[in-house]
């Protein structure tokens, strides 16, 4: 398994619509504050805040080390690609995230990260979004 890091193996650029697809940006997504200043307790507390949240969805995280670096999964139920893992590091504080699901389906991946910082972080003062130069 091969690991991308966001904000620097690939932009996160999320499509924000106005009234219909006619007014359609790229916004492309990037914390004030990276890399996070994470802890497991704050993983634990997030985790559990989306479980009283949404009770179906079936949120879940795990510790695992990978390559000598221990990283906090967060994921729902159930497996597949339309429930791609998040990789955030305890060490490093950095997000990642399975090659093979970047590939399949990016703009699923590239949502969830910004929600996943936009929680994390708490809100959108700490998240600078801009549009896409084309």
């Amino acid at each position: 398994m091969k690991l991308l890091e966001a904000f620097k193996d690939f932009e996160v650029v999320v499509n924000s619509y106005s009234y219909s697809e006619k007014y359609r940006v790229e916004r492309v997504i990037k914390p004030k504050e990276y890399p996070l200043k994470i802890t497991e307790k704050d993983i634990e507390k997030y985790v559990s805040e989306l479980q009283k949240k949404y009770p179906n969805k079936g949120y879940r995280y795990k510790i695992v080390k990978y390559k000598g670096e221990r990283f906090a999964v967060i994921r729902r139920g159930p497996l597949g690609f339309d429930n791609p893992p998040i990789y955030i590091s305890l060490d490093t504080g950095r997000i990642y995230v399975p090659e093979s699901y970047y590939k399949r389906k990016p703009k699923l991946v590239n949502f969830l990260i910004m929600m996943r910082v936009y929680d994390l972080l708490g809100g959108k003062n700490n998240v600078s979004s801009k549009q896409r130069k084309k």
